[in-house]
């Protein structure tokens, strides 16, 4: 999933500090050498070939790359083991504090050989709002350290934060990432009763939480199933929705998109065609932000805890 080409993954970030200028080529990706014994290497490459990142006034386009070493752990503990025989048939059994010594040889010894596994996350900056192409919390972690590193801090984006609500705790369900609130799970069961958003029956996917803090996944024909769970005032974390014309999951707790059907918009530049699929995912951000406004609304402008 990316930003330009194929299904849409999407989380929004609030850019709370960032300098006037931006500077992405001061932290550039710089690709593992073959033999180095580093394991990781992160940073900033543009969408193609010496492309610029500014794609538009207060509009930037970029990608961050991270290249990554690891070790297979059977291969370690062989090699390992061989280097543990030596050492005993030399000096004698060794202390725990040679075979870490051995193990971090081991290490350095296969990282020289191993190739390296790439990731890429697409991103675009668009004046104080950051779209990106993942909702994975492990890469959203390395995409706030790269822009820290330009001197840009985010908070993580929702319409909840952005009404000044403060998130709720329910004892049932914990929160695993800054920004998320049950506040979501009470707008997406809401969502259900607009005339255009329908749950995803057939090739359906749900997953909820039950007061008694039961997890429960529902995937293929869920209607009923989902009914009777919504009914029994379970929270939905995650559901797969119809949107008008457009099918996505929208994950309640910490508002973030997945599997967002885009039209591809073929073009001979990668700028139109961004900008084309950026305002078509730009539409739906926008209709689920306004749509949580009438939530509000129906509440009397404060949101009820239930």
């Amino acid at each position: 999933m990316g930003l330009i080409s194929g299904s849409v993954a999407c989380t929004r970030f609030t850019v709370v500090a960032a300098p006037e200028e931006i500077d992405f080529e001061s932290v550039p990706f710089r690709a593992l050498q073959r033999g180095s014994i580093l394991r990781e290497s992160t940073g900033f490459v543009p969408f193609g070939p010496d492309e610029p990142y500014q794609t538009a006034n207060r509009s930037w386009a970029f990608r961050i790359r991270t290249d990554q070493k690891k070790v297979d752990v059977h291969q370690l503990k062989e090699r390992v083991k061989a280097l543990v025989k030596v050492e005993m048939e030399s000096v004698g059994p060794p202390s725990m504090k040679k075979i870490q010594e051995l193990r971090k040889m081991a290490e350095d010894e296969l990282l020289e050989d191993q190739s390296s596994t790439t990731k890429i996350i697409e991103c675009v900056l668009d004046d104080h709002t950051l779209y990106v192409g993942t909702t994975a919390q492990s890469q959203l972690g390395s995409v706030t350290a790269a822009l820290l590193k330009l001197g840009i801090q985010l908070d993580f984006k929702t319409p909840w934060i952005d009404a000044g609500l403060a998130s709720e705790s329910v004892d049932h369900i914990d929160y695993q990432d800054a920004g998320q609130s049950v506040i979501g799970c009470h707008y997406l069961k809401w969502l259900l009763s607009d005339p255009v958003v329908f749950p995803e029956v057939d090739k359906g996917l749900a997953k909820l939480m039950t007061p008694n803090g039961t997890t429960v996944s529902l995937r293929g024909t869920i209607h009923s199933e989902l009914e009777r769970y919504l009914d029994e005032e379970a929270e939905p974390l995650q559901l797969k929705l119809l949107f008008e014309d457009t099918q996505f999951t929208l994950d309640g707790l910490s508002f973030r998109i997945s599997g967002l059907k885009v039209n591809p918009y073929k073009s001979q530049h990668w700028m139109e065609q961004l900008d084309a699929r950026m305002e078509r995912i730009k539409e739906v951000w926008a209709a689920l932000d306004e749509r949580f406004a009438l939530y509000l609304a129906s509440r009397g402008g404060i949101h009820e805890a239930n």
